[in-house]
């Protein structure tokens, strides 16, 4: 039912970016421009042949850089707002091996999305400039490599998921700057077959952002 909801946002989210009706001066959409970096992680375990206590290997988040760009649509008469942005994210993992204890090396999935999200932003006061956002996101899949190993032909096309966040924002003469602080978690099953180290795996990403806005 939640996931049913949030969908039902976004929709609606890039339908009234597509579709603006007539605006006062305090009800313009505002562009929005924003980046950052992320730090993403998988949300599956590798089935990988390890001894314990003699050879483990261990999961640690990849930090990758971070960009989007959108609208924001106020509500009329209301504390809301409609998002709908396309972003970039580079998420994946890094897997850390060990060896009797010693950390023996470490390799790196890079997984790059390019994806289209539709949030609602909720700001209750206009003297606390705190908001908080939630959507869902569908994403494409650019790129997929185990080091220099390509992974395109063991993962899926999309991806897509939740996305709940929040943030702080101000004036700043004709700009509305932003932080904002995400956390998207993919719920689709990025493996196209089973015959893999993974028997399953989702994104999950902590997305760190700076940004700036002005109204249309």
């Amino acid at each position: 039912m939640m996931k049913k909801l949030l969908i039902a946002v976004f929709i609606l989210a890039s339908v009234s970016a597509a579709f603006p009706a007539p605006w006062s001066s305090s009800e313009k959409p505002l562009f929005r421009i924003w980046g950052g970096f992320d730090r993403a992680k998988y949300s599956g375990q590798p089935s990988v042949y390890t001894v314990p206590e003699i050879s483990i290997v261990e999961q640690g988040p990849r930090t990758g850089a971070s960009f989007g760009a959108g609208l924001e649509i106020p509500v009329p008469q209301s504390v809301l707002s409609l998002v709908t942005e396309i972003n970039y994210l580079q998420k994946g993992e890094k897997e850390l091996q060990y060896y009797l204890n010693e950390l023996q090396g470490e390799i790196s999935y890079q997984l790059d999305t390019l994806g289209l999200t539709g949030m609602i932003k909720a700001r209750p006061s206009r003297v606390i400039p705190v908001f908080v956002l939630v959507g869902y996101e569908i994403s494409y899949i650019l790129r997929h490599k185990l080091g220099e190993l390509d992974m395109l032909s063991e993962t899926r096309n999309y991806d897509h998921g939740l996305v709940v966040g929040g943030g702080v924002e101000g004036q700043c003469r004709n700009l509305e700057l932003f932080l904002e602080a995400r956390y998207h978690y993919g719920v689709a099953n990025l493996l196209s077959h089973e015959n893999y180290p993974y028997s399953k795996f989702g994104t999950r990403a902590l997305v760190l952002g700076f940004g700036l806005k002005f109204r249309l």
